[in-house]
C-alpha cells in the first residue's frame, strides 16, 4: 500500500507454525492478527487530537485518490447469454470491439481452458449491473465523451454478437464471422493495433446480419388492458424496492386482443412470463408489463414489453391491491414493510434520470447524532423524482422525502451514499439508499464541513474530536 510501512517481526519456526495451525483454526492467520494489533495499539497510543488529525487527512487523500481513478476509468458495458443465462456486467479496462473480438475467438477455440466458467468469466474487475445501467452506458457510449469504449450483447447460444458503432449503431454479426476477423486481425504478431482494427474491420464489412438484441420489443394489441383480463399467482417476491407479480391472462382471446399475436406461443410446450412489479418507491406499478417467451427447454426466445397507459397502470395497481388484500387482509404496503424488515441493507434508488446536483444542495435544521453517524437534513430544494426515481412531486399522493448524508464520527468517513426516507401518506416509512460518487462525497465533505462549522462552531475533524473524548471518559468512568 503507498505511504504505507512494513515491520518485520521474529519468532521460532517452530512457535510460528503452531500459531499458524491455531489461528488457522479459527478461521484467521498471523499477518490478520499483528495488523489488528498494530491497528489497536495505534487507536490506543497516539493522543486523540493527533489521530483525529491523521485519520481526517487519510479519509480526504483516500476520496480525492477514488475520484482521480474513477475520472481515469473508461468502462465498457456487457450482456452475455450462455446456456440460458444472462450476465450483465460493466468493466474499467475499456474494452474495445476488438479486445471482445480477440477474446471471444479464444473462448470458442478453447484456448482460454485456465479461466473456469462461461464466457462471462473471462473479463477481469467485472462489476454487475442492470438492464437500465447498461442501457445507460450504451447512451453514453454513444455521446462519444470517452468514459465507455463500447457495449455488447453476445449470444452464445444463438451465435450472435451485437456491437454498438458510433457511426451506424447496433450492429450485429456472427459469432464465427467475429471469430474469423479476429484471426485476421492477431494472426501476425508484433502487428500495430491501428492495423489490427484495419483487418477486423475489412472482414465484417457487408457480414452484419439482421440486428438482435436483448432490448425488449415492444408489443400491443388491438384494446387496451381492461379489468378481469389478468389473474395473479400466489407468490410476490420482493426484488429491491418492487414487489414482483406474475400475471396469467383470463383467456387466450383476451391476450392476443391486448398483446397482439407477436406473444404468441408458437412452439409446442413453451409459455410466456408475463411480470410487472409494484414500486413502493413511486407508490404505483411499473410502467410496462415484462413479457418473456420461453421454448419448450426453457431456453429465453423473445423479450418484449407492453406499456401501459396512465388509466392501465391505476387498474393495475388497483387491481394489486385488491388481489392481495382478499387473499392476506393485508396491503401492499403493509408486506412490503415486513419483507423490507427482514433484509440486511435498504435497497437502492438507481431509476432517476439525473445525478444530484451537490452544488445546489444545503442543510437545514440541527445536525443530531445516531448509532454512530452525524445526520444532516438535505431539504428538497431540488427535482426528488428525477435524481431518485420516486414520485413525490405528483399532484396525486401526499407523500414527501426527508433526505439524509451521514458523518461516522468514529470511523471518520462520510457514508458513500445518502439515506432517503419515503413517508408514505398511508403511514408507512420506507428507506432506501442513493450511491455518492467519488466526487460527490469530496463535494459533499467539504459542504458538511463548513456547516457543522456554521452550526456548532467546529468543525467536523473538531466535533469527533469531542465526540471522542466523550467516548472515551464514559468509558473510563464506566471501567472505575
Amino acid at each position: 500500500m503507498a505511504d504505507s510501512v512494513s515491520t518485520e517481526a521474529w519468532l521460532d519456526q517452530r512457535r510460528w507454525a503452531a500459531l499458524e495451525e491455531a489461528l488457522k483454526a479459527q478461521g484467521s492467520n498471523v499477518k490478520r492478527h499483528l495488523q489488528d494489533y498494530l491497528i489497536t495499539l495505534y487507536n490506543e497510543t497516539v493522543p486523540l487530537e493527533r489521530w483525529v488529525q491523521i485519520e481526517t487527512a487519510i479519509t480526504k487523500e483516500e476520496l480525492e485518490s477514488a475520484q482521480a481513478a474513477e475520472d481515469q476509468k473508461v468502462y465498457a458495458a456487457f450482456h452475455i447469454r450462455e446456456n440460458g443465462h444472462d450476465s450483465i456486467f460493466s468493466t474499467g479496462n475499456g474494452e474495445e470491439f476488438l479486445d471482445v473480438a480477440i477474446r471471444l475467438r479464444r473462448y470458442l477455440q478453447g484456448d482460454a481452458e485456465a479461466v473456469k466458467g462461461g464466457f462471462s468469466h473471462h473479463f477481469y474487475k467485472t462489476q454487475p449491473i442492470t438492464r437500465e445501467r447498461f442501457d445507460e452506458l450504451a447512451a453514453l457510449r454513444l455521446e462519444n465523451t470517452g468514459k465507455v469504449s463500447g457495449a455488447f450483447e453476445i449470444d452464445l447460444d444463438a451465435g450472435w454478437c451485437s456491437a454498438l458503432n458510433l457511426a451506424d449503431g447496433w450492429q450485429t454479426f456472427k459469432n464465427k464471422d467475429v471469430s474469423t476477423a479476429a484471426y485476421h486481425a492477431n494472426r501476425t504478431r508484433n502487428l500495430q493495433r491501428n492495423e489490427q482494427w484495419r483487418r477486423l474491420v475489412d472482414y465484417l464489412y457487408g457480414r452484419n446480419i439482421e440486428l438482435q438484441t436483448f432490448g425488449s420489443i415492444e408489443t400491443r394489441g388491438i384494446r387496451p388492458l381492461r379489468e378481469g383480463d389478468l389473474t395473479f399467482s400466489e407468490e410476490i417476491i420482493l426484488s429491491g424496492h418492487g414487489l414482483n407479480f406474475q400475471f396469467d391472462f383470463t383467456s387466450d382471446e383476451a391476450q392476443r386482443e391486448v398483446l397482439g399475436p407477436a406473444a404468441d406461443c408458437l412452439e409446442p410446450g413453451g409459455w410466456l412470463d408475463i411480470l410487472c412489479n409494484y414500486d413502493a418507491a413511486r407508490q404505483e406499478a411499473d410502467a410496462t408489463l415484462s413479457l418473456t417467451l420461453h421454448r419448450q427447454d426453457g431456453v429465453v426466445q423473445k423479450l418484449f414489453t407492453y406499456p401501459l397507459g396512465k388509466e392501465e397502470r391505476a387498474l393495475l395497481r388497483k387491481q394489486m391491491e385488491a388481489d392481495y388484500l382478499g387473499r392476506t387482509g393485508k396491503t401492499l404496503n403493509d408486506y412490503y414493510a415486513q419483507l423490507d424488515m427482514e433484509r440486511e441493507a435498504p435497497p437502492e434508488l438507481t431509476a432517476g434520470t439525473k445525478r444530484l446536483p451537490v452544488d445546489a444542495v444545503s442543510f437545514t435544521d440541527e445536525i443530531t447524532e445516531c448509532d454512530g453517524k452525524l445526520n444532516f437534513y438535505i431539504p428538497i430544494n431540488f427535482d426528488p423524482d428525477a435524481v431518485f426515481g420516486t414520485n413525490v412531486a405528483s399532484a396525486f399522493n401526499d407523500d414527501w422525502l426527508n433526505v439524509y448524508a451521514n458523518f461516522g464520527w468514529k470511523t471518520g468517513r462520510i457514508d458513500s451514499a445518502l439515506t432517503v426516507c419515503l413517508v408514505c401518506s398511508d403511514g408507512h416509512e420506507f428507506e432506501f439508499f442513493y450511491p455518492l460518487t467519488s466526487a460527490e462525497q469530496v463535494q459533499l465533505w467539504n459542504q458538511m464541513d463548513a456547516y457543522c462549522h456554521q452550526q456548532n462552531g467546529q468543525s467536523l475533524g473538531e466535533t469527533r474530536t469531542a465526540l471522542l473524548r466523550e467516548q472515551a471518559e464514559e468509558g473510563l468512568e464506566i471501567r472505575l
